[in-house]
């Protein structure tokens, strides 16, 4: 799943969250595999707040983009 643009708007976060949600009832997940941008977890996390709620599993590997704007922040 990728999450690597800005949610700037509630009513695209409800979206993508609702996404989530049927993914999670709707599929035999263990995993969601999410390539993300955002230079904290915690905040993609907040998203994915449902699938963990449900036992899935989620994980956020690193990624060019995602290194780029954790160390920009870092500066």
């Amino acid at each position: 799943m990728s999450a690597k643009s800005h949610i700037r708007y509630a009513s695209e976060r409800k979206l993508f969250e609702a996404a989530i949600r049927y993914a999670v009832d709707n599929l035999p997940l263990k995993a969601i595999i999410v390539y993300s941008a955002c230079g904290k977890d915690e905040t993609c996390l907040k998203s994915f707040e449902y699938a963990l709620n449900h036992g899935v599993k989620v994980i956020i590997p690193d990624n060019t983009l995602r290194y780029r704007n954790m160390h920009r922040r870092a500066s």
